[in-house]
């Protein structure tokens, strides 16, 4: 049975990084059923994060649940039916056509190789929502880099985990397809998925994001509301940089950085 959303994915006393070099230390963090922004500078730790709470990266220390399972004694297929990631990039070596990318999102769920009805009607649905139809039958290699974005995303949605982790999935999407992720990661947030994701573009995550996890030298500076946080100072200290508040659309809060 796959444990629903509000069974919380969850690292305690969690230590992460490499053999010779320990990138976070002593991190807690609970997340449910919302959209939450992961935050930081380069090399803080995102994506290593990221990768220890879905299972791809052990920790040095500590331990990852959903639910009572501890996610690095389970199984890669038990983990598939939990959480889907998203990465920045993903090279694929074979020439697989988009369809036959999204469609393996399906194998921890299919009793076939991805190719009974049901598969390919998810992976259809998954495709439309991601904006990606028109591009099923291209070689995934052949694609622009926001292209490829979107069909990871399409695979991750056709997956069907009550969890999905998102690192970066909007650095190389045009302005249109920004937003149309936003409203894409409400939706799914509204269905009762769990979705974390790592961006860089703060007026891009408090639009995408109620709540925010900063990092900064090598822990947790700030957990809590993510439109809150534009006006924290901890931010301008995890950039280095001061930033200037303004006022936009409908009273929105954005960011801007001033340099030298």
């Amino acid at each position: 049975m796959t444990p629903l959303a509000s069974s919380s994915l969850r690292c305690e006393n969690l230590d992460v990084g490499f053999k010779n070099r320990t990138v976070l230390t002593n991190v807690n963090l609970g997340v449910s059923g919302r959209v939450t922004a992961l935050l930081g500078p380069n090399g803080s730790g995102k994506s290593t994060l990221m990768d220890c709470l879905s299972g791809i990266r052990k920790p040095l220390h500590g331990h990852v649940f959903i639910g009572d399972l501890d996610v690095h004694l389970l199984p890669a297929p038990r983990r598939a039916l939990l959480v889907a990631t998203v990465p920045q990039s993903e090279s694929i070596e074979f020439p697989f056509t988009v369809a036959e990318v999204v469609a393996m999102g399906r194998l921890s769920k299919s009793t076939g190789f991805f190719e009974t009805q049901e598969d390919l009607s998810v992976s259809s649905e998954a495709l439309a929502m991601a904006d990606a139809s028109h591009l099923a039958s291209r070689p995934f290699g052949e694609l622009s880099g926001g292209e490829k974005q979107r069909v990871l995303i399409a695979r991750a949605i056709a997956q069907e985990t009550p969890y999905v982790l998102l690192d970066e999935p909007s650095s190389h999407m045009d302005f249109s397809h920004q937003g149309l992720l936003i409203a894409l990661l409400r939706q799914l947030s509204e269905a009762g998925k769990t979705i974390l994701v790592a961006v860089h573009d703060l007026n891009w995550a408090a639009r995408a994001a109620d709540r925010a996890i900063l990092l900064s030298n090598g822990s947790i500076t700030y957990d809590g509301s993510m439109p809150a946080l534009l006006e924290d100072r901890r931010l301008d200290d995890a950039y280095k940089t001061d930033l200037v508040r303004l006022v936009g659309e409908n009273g929105r809060l954005l960011v801007v950085p001033t340099f030298p």
